[in-house]
């Protein structure tokens, strides 16, 4: 068990406890007993009046698949600190996962006008407006990421996913590839590169990237929190194993 920081703030302010499990699951608790503490890896006391306690708490919020109800925390964390580009992206991302395009961008054009040298904030940003249809402007976002952090493999795929939506696949091909070689262990990258090398008809680099994604999502535990991502990938791998004649 590891307590974190308390920040200092109002005396009259109530502590409250964040409780994660190994699993990821999360509760909250007034007090903290040995009851409260068995099975759990991590507490982190917080006080209410603090940002930095909606920050978490939406955190931990998002990692349990909730983000309607991570969304009004980062919303508290906004209303104490409006000018935070952490607060207005982690905002965003909720807006993003909920398909809110347009509430997402403005936070984060917000944020990048806040703070231009966090690859995270330019990361979102190309993905919003990538999936706003505007690839013109997430290129440019992507671009500014890779010159912040050259070695983000979250941005190199998303670029390509961005340049697989404009049907420039073999471009595509060569941010996964960068992808993957800076992250090895990254599912997205490997499901995305399966699915090009497959609409180019690269069936046994297609299957050679499934399986990579498929091992790497067991081995990650993913089947138990993305269900319907791991009957996909399965589906894949016997659409290419049909193509070449292995069932």
């Amino acid at each position: 068990m590891v307590i974190a920081w308390v920040p200092r703030a109002s005396d009259r302010a109530p502590v409250e406890y964040i409780c994660v499990s190994g699993s990821g699951q999360l509760h909250w608790s007034a007090t903290i007993s040995s009851s409260t503490a068995q099975g759990t890896d991590k507490i982190i006391a917080l006080r209410a009046d603090d940002p930095l306690f909606w920050l978490e708490r939406g955190r931990y919020l998002l990692l349990a698949e909730r983000p309607t109800d991570a969304g009004r925390c980062f919303d508290q964390a906004l209303d104490a600190a409006p000018r935070d580009p952490v607060a207005l992206n982690a905002r965003a991302r909720t807006h993003l996962s909920l398909g809110e395009l347009d509430q997402a961008l403005v936070l984060l054009e917000h944020a990048c006008s806040l703070d231009d040298g966090v690859a995270e904030l330019w990361n979102n940003r190309g993905v919003a407006q990538a999936r706003a249809g505007d690839l013109e402007g997430a290129m440019a976002s992507f671009e500014r990421a890779l010159v912040l952090d050259p070695h983000d493999a979250s941005v190199l795929c998303n670029r390509a996913m961005a340049l697989v939506g404009d049907g420039r696949h073999h471009q595509a091909l060569d941010d996964l590839a960068s992808s993957v070689q800076c992250d090895p262990d990254c599912i997205t990258a490997w499901s995305v590169k399966g699915a090009t090398h497959l609409r180019l008809g690269q069936l046994r680099m297609a299957r050679h990237a499934f399986l990579q994604a498929s091992s790497l999502a067991w081995s990650h535990g993913a089947p138990k929190r993305h269900g319907a991502a791991m009957t996909a990938l399965a589906g894949a791998i016997g659409l290419v194993n049909r193509a070449r004649g292995e069932d």
